[in-house]
């Protein structure tokens, strides 16, 4: 025979077992998406993570793209030009077009335009357009808009590291000569470099 106390215990056991058995079921299913949520907002924040690390290109380089790209097409509209002249000039001379080179497209026009010009420059000539056209120049900073060279904005750098190259031979000079005056070495006299008598000459 049970007591009470036991008997209101049993009760109460069986009471909490059918309200946490329901629970017990749905709990993978709570527990999966869970995880599947967390899951999701790690994804969001490793892709907002991976979009902060991409570089942006600068505007100068967008702006250098732009006009590298409107320069190969110009170049691309002069080279199809070039070689529909050439077989125009080709076929007027009775030559092949295939095999003429430019050696007799110089020679063409010099016997369709005799010229007495002293400067070879003023004379008619067709030359492909990469002789013609000057190179455009590559670019002096990266997608980020750093530039190559550490003097970039000293306006002239070529100009500005050359002086320090010198600067910086000129002091290595000095401390070799202090290095072999406290060796006691004097100089070669047979090596001595006599500049009195030299010019400078403009390029």
């Amino acid at each position: 025979m049970l007591s009470i106390g036991e008997l209101i215990t049993k009760v109460q056991c069986l009471r909490l077992a059918r309200t946490v058995a329901p629970l017990a079921a749905r709990w993978p299913t709570v527990l999966s998406s869970r995880t599947t949520a967390s899951e999701s907002t790690a994804a969001v924040a490793a892709t907002a993570e991976q979009q902060k690390k991409v570089v942006k290109t600068s505007k100068a380089m967008k702006s250098y793209l732009e006009r590298a790209k409107a320069h190969d097409e110009f170049m691309r509209i002069q080279n199809t030009e070039f070689k529909l002249g050439k077989r125009h000039l080709a076929n007027m001379m009775g030559e092949d077009p295939e095999t003429f080179s430019q050696d007799d497209i110089d020679r063409a026009i010099q016997y369709l335009f005799p010229s007495g010009l002293y400067d070879k420059r003023a004379r008619p000539m067709m030359k492909p357009p990469e002789e013609v056209i000057p190179q455009r120049k590559a670019a002096e900073f990266d997608e980020t808009g750093r530039p190559f060279h550490s003097m970039f904005y000293t306006s002239r750098p070529n100009y500005s590291k050359l002086l320090y190259d010198v600067v910086e031979n000129i002091n290595n000079l000095n401390g070799f000569e202090d290095r072999m005056m406290r060796k006691q070495l004097k100089p070669d006299e047979s090596q001595k470099l006599e500049a009195s008598g030299s010019e400078w000459i403009h390029k």
